[in-house]
């Protein structure tokens, strides 16, 4: 191992140390990280994995959920990608993000671990980051996929829900120049025989081929699940359930509803009550993300990369 890699407790330090051993670039493909998370035994986890994919609002999903497993009394692992203001953002337990020691530990161990293995930064530091939640002992961990989904460092892990916010243009130069391309790729994190959810109201025949190739239990926008604004309240509804009169969500409609989905689909072994369904729904918020600032005038701060 060379010198740049044993960092001590210093994050700056650490991430400048992965970043000159491990290529910053985005190099798409599974091949070197199942390499080292199959040795490490991070592909599986004990508790139920909702994995996010999906072109706009997977960060929103991601937090919907968050909120409403860890005010169950859950303890949530989510994974977010990429951060706003920290780095220590993107891996958080129980709506915290991690403390910095505790990710330059998990830094450590894992260079000591695999040596020399080519990896790109993205995929050392989701090793790390899946390191960390495989201690924590979870209930449910939340993975938001970084890019596209067949070929991205989160698919390395089997997942017990797969959810596809929206499918769009985004990253074509690596995804394909149109949604059949870009929602085969996306569709990539769908498993075989599990749960699959579509936010998206016109999915692409892709994303349908694959929940059907796999025997997904598929459960789409506009067909399965529905939302609508009635007045000032907010309705969902899956199939034989629905929650009525809830306050307007901060956060993109379609994600929350995609959350709710996977939230009731996995009552069974996670019962939450309809509270918390609604409070998630309701209250959840993400800094930058249609985020509301109230001054001297109302500003609305809102990220976009596509």
């Amino acid at each position: 191992m060379t010198k740049t890699m044993r960092s001590g407790n210093d994050l700056d330090s650490w991430l400048h140390s992965i970043a000159d051993r491990h290529t910053p670039d985005i190099i798409l493909g599974l091949e070197r990280i199942l390499t080292v998370a199959e040795k490490l035994q991070l592909t599986q986890f004990d508790c139920p994995v909702i994995t996010v994919g999906g072109t706009n609002g997977k960060g929103s999903t991601v937090a919907t959920l968050q909120q409403l497993y860890t005010s169950a009394g859950y303890r949530v692992g989510s994974y977010f990608s990429p951060h706003l203001n920290h780095f220590t953002e993107r891996v958080q337990i129980n709506n915290q993000p991690i403390d910095e020691t505790e990710l330059c530990e998990a830094f450590q161990h894992l260079s000591d671990e695999i040596s020399e293995a080519p990896l790109t930064f993205f995929e050392f530091i989701t090793l790390a980051a899946l390191s960390i939640f495989k201690r924590k002992r979870l209930d449910v961990l939340i993975l938001e996929v970084g890019l596209g989904g067949r070929l991205d460092a989160v698919n390395c892990v089997e997942n017990t829900i797969a959810i596809l916010t929206q499918i769009d243009f985004d990253h074509c130069d690596r995804l394909g120049n149109d949604r059949e391309a870009i929602g085969f790729e996306k569709a990539g994190i769908f498993r075989e025989n599990k749960i699959a959810i579509c936010g998206d109201p016109s999915p692409p025949q892709s994303v349908i081929n694959a929940a059907k190739k796999l025997q997904c239990d598929f459960y789409t926008l506009n067909k399965d699940f529905s939302f609508q604004i009635e007045n000032t309240s907010w309705n969902w509804r899956l199939r034989n359930k629905s929650l009525q009169e809830i306050s307007v969500p901060h956060l993109p409609e379609h994600s929350v509803a995609c959350a709710l989905v996977a939230a009731q689909l996995l009552q069974n072994c996670l019962p939450v009550s309809d509270q918390c369904m609604r409070d998630a729904a309701s209250k959840t918020i993400l800094p930058g993300r249609f985020e509301v600032i109230q001054d001297r005038c109302t500003m609305i701060f809102d990220v976009a990369h596509n």
